[in-house]
């Protein structure tokens, strides 16, 4: 469908956009989406993630209590363990896709949600604190309250386990809260988030294992810059290919959730922010 740069998407937006998505790309936007709602005492690593046999993706969190400096959505202090489902619900169905996820299947454990958190515990030997499933659908309460449900079973005593469900529709809330993701995102003809601009401009000039050399005292200067609460602008000059959008990617490295790239600067009018576009 058309979108329109800084138009709000809805949850079936979410969905339909969403679902011939790489697994791994649909992880890695809930965890931008975490990344810049976060409050954190310095910046807390997911644990290496796996592609598990429902074709998702799990991770895991351990969060101090001095960690979180305010409250965090999603996160809780504690053992928090993620699971990133992403399905084609045009092809499958919303409803089937809850059945599928909701069953039991004794010949192929963990390939459903059900006694997912007790199936944590016994492989880690320690409790869960907080189990939280991102799904790319749009789900009612009802629907919800049931993978809650099989995420809990067999779980002992399972009321002290938090599970949080999160679909489409929250998502897209909280990408409209947050519009420079969902430009980076969902804008993509015009936007790239950090990491998408960082990998296509090494793959175009360079091997991926070259380094910044040379020019560390400039890389810390512009750092400051932009670290600096009074700066609003920082502008870098210079000959064409002298290495300004490495210098300017290498400088925000440490804060990929608050960059945007715009993909091409110079192709960029009034026009542009005004008339519907195709993703």
């Amino acid at each position: 469908m058309p979108f329109r740069i800084g138009q709000a998407i809805t949850g079936p937006d979410f969905e339909r956009e969403t679902r011939q998505w790489p697994v791994e790309r649909f992880t890695a936007l809930c965890d931008a989406i975490m990344g810049v709602m976060s409050c954190w005492n310095g910046r807390p690593s997911f644990t290496s993630r796996i592609n598990v046999p429902d074709d998702g993706v799990d991770a895991a969190l351990e969060i101090r209590p001095d960690e979180i400096l305010a409250p965090v959505p999603f996160i809780v202090p504690g053992w928090n363990v993620f699971q990133y489902k992403k399905r084609d619900v045009l092809v499958r169905g919303n409803k089937v896709i809850v059945a599928e996820l909701f069953k039991e299947d004794k010949k192929h454990p963990g390939k459903t949600l059900r006694g997912a958190a007790a199936c944590v515990e016994r492989r880690t030997g320690r409790p869960v604190d907080n189990d939280l499933l991102f799904l790319n659908i749009d789900l009612p309460p009802a629907q919800k309250e049931k993978l809650r449900e099989a995420i809990l079973t067999d779980s002992s005593p399972p009321h002290r386990i938090q599970v949080q469900v999160v679909g489409a529709a929250e998502l897209a809330g909280f990408l409209n809260d947050h519009p420079h993701l969902r430009s980076a995102w969902f804008e993509v003809s015009y936007f790239k988030c950090w990491d998408q601009a960082d990998r296509d401009h090494r793959h175009k000039k360079f091997r991926p294992q070259v380094d910044l050399t040379g020019r560390e005292d400039l890389l810390n200067r512009v750092r400051a810059l932009i670290e600096d609460p009074e700066i609003r602008a920082v502008i870098l000059t210079g000959p064409h290919d002298i290495g300004k959008t490495r210098l300017a990617l290498e400088a925000t490295a440490h804060r990929p959730q608050d960059v945007v790239v715009a993909a091409a600067p110079r192709s960029l009018s009034p026009l542009d922010y005004r008339a519907p576009f195709r993703l």
